[in-house]
C-alpha cells in the first residue's frame, strides 16, 4: 500500500498560522517517495487540485506531521 506524505503551508497574516479564521492555506505538497507535487495559490483551487489528485493515484496511506490536529481538519 502506498504512503504519501502531505504537507500543508499557511499565511502568517495572522497571529496564530493554525487558526483558519486568522490564516488562510498558502500551498499544499504531496509526496509519494519518488514524486512530488504541489499546489500553490488560491486557497479554494488548491484544495480542489488536491482533491482531484488524490482521487487520481492508488488508495494508500496519507502521512502527515501534525495531521491529526491540523492537515486533516
Amino acid at each position: 500500500m502506498p504512503l504519501y506524505a502531505l504537507d500543508i503551508e499557511t499565511s502568517t497574516d495572522g497571529v496564530n498560522g493554525l487558526d483558519p479564521s486568522e490564516s488562510h492555506i498558502t500551498s499544499v505538497g504531496v509526496y509519494d517517495g519518488e514524486n512530488g507535487v504541489v499546489f500553490d495559490g488560491d486557497e479554494v483551487i488548491l484544495l480542489s487540485l488536491l482533491e482531484k489528485h488524490l482521487a487520481s493515484v492508488t488508495p494508500g496511506t496519507i502521512v502527515t506531521w501534525n495531521g491529526c490536529a491540523f492537515d486533516m481538519p
